[in-house]
């Protein structure tokens, strides 16, 4: 399952994600907003960073899971 990054909004799978502890005490793990691994150790983990949940801030909607799923084609078709 696909999910986007809060902070820089590239699409990652959802194991390569992290949850600040605020939102998902707030919303739950599957609405809380998601964080890429990268972003995580380079931005938010610092230990001088804002702790807040940077999804949060921006006023982003919360994670829809299935909204990055790829289309499922069969082919019907008989030769």
């Amino acid at each position: 399952m696909l999910i986007k990054c809060c902070i820089c909004e590239t699409v990652v799978y959802n194991k390569q994600t992290f949850i600040p502890r605020k939102c998902i005490n707030r919303y739950g793990e599957y609405l809380a907003h998601k964080i890429c691994d990268q972003c995580w150790w380079d931005h938010f983990a610092d230990e001088y960073a804002d702790h807040n949940c940077p999804g949060c801030i921006k006023g982003l909607p919360l994670t829809e899971r299935n909204i990055y799923r790829a289309p499922i084609f069969v082919d019907l078709t008989t030769e």
